[in-house]
């Protein structure tokens, strides 16, 4: 089973995507976070696999956090959902 982080600072984010995973045998949702410090903390505490990042965050800010999140937790996979991907986020 795959654990997996849900970080948007809008709860209905995350209560949505549990609710759309639903009963997977595959993906677990170990722990949500609605805001970036949480996220951290949270990430050195579940050691999830994936953390998905919601569309809520602010371009810069969701940006500098995934550099220093790869940085800090190598293992950790972002997946980073946005309404608008521009060139300097790929």
């Amino acid at each position: 089973m795959i654990p997996i982080l849900i970080a948007d600072p809008d709860p209905d984010f995350a209560r949505e995507i549990k609710w759309a995973l639903g009963e997977s045998s595959f993906i677990r949702v170990c722990a949500s976070a609605e805001d970036l410090s949480q996220t951290t903390t949270l990430l050195a505490e579940h050691k999830p696999t994936v953390v998905l990042l919601g569309p809520g965050w602010p371009e810069k800010e969701i940006i500098a956090f995934a550099r220093q999140t790869t940085k800090r937790f190598p293992s950790v996979s972002l997946l980073l959902l946005a309404y608008k991907v521009t060139s300097r986020m790929v």
